[in-house]
């Protein structure tokens, strides 16, 4: 089964965690995964956004810095996972 997300890519763990910070605070629900193999770049986690939330995520990412926001990212949920991947990890 294929979903529709968005996905916000780094270059550090540093400015992940800090856009992390300040999505959350905006009020926008982010889950934070394993960069998917797919997708090359310097960090090693990225922040998974629900479609419904991608209006909000763009505008509270205005002005950031550090980041790749790819949309839409189709996620098969069916794929093999990387070793120490969680299935069913969720967006609060």
């Amino acid at each position: 089964m294929d979903e529709t997300f968005g996905l916000v890519l780094f270059e550090s763990t540093s400015q992940a965690l800090k856009t992390e910070k300040e999505l959350r605070s905006a009020g926008v629900a982010c889950a934070v995964i394993p960069t998917p193999l797919e997708f090359s770049s310097g960090c090693g986690i990225a922040l998974l956004i629900s479609e419904a939330e991608m209006d909000a995520a763009s505008s509270a990412l205005e002005g950031c810095t550090g980041h790749r926001l790819k949309h839409p990212y189709v996620r098969d949920r069916t794929a093999r996972r990387r070793p120490g991947e969680v299935e069913g990890e969720s967006i609060e």
